[in-house]
């Protein structure tokens, strides 16, 4: 099982920081060891096949576990979260 973690920043306001330090504290509390981080600045409107996200998703095995501070972060609506 590799374990991924993610982070998209969408504006100049976002930064990387703030999700990766949410996701290391999760991951350490829960003794899960990430195995490879992944981060964007792009649009959640971004079709999830032409970001980095679904480049990822389509190399996962079953059993990997993808890791991510908020769902707001796969996709801009719940039509495109539920697609992933």
């Amino acid at each position: 099982m590799s374990v991924y973690a993610y982070i998209r920043v969408s504006t100049e306001m976002q930064n990387y920081s703030s999700q990766e330090y949410e996701i290391a504290k999760y991951c350490a509390t829960k003794g899960i060891k990430i195995d490879h981080w992944l981060s964007e600045s792009v649009s959640g409107t971004v079709a999830v096949e032409k970001r980095t996200l679904g480049k990822t998703i389509e190399g996962m095995d079953k059993g990997d576990l993808l890791i991510c501070t908020e769902l707001s972060r796969l996709g801009r609506n719940m039509l495109m979260i539920m697609g992933i």
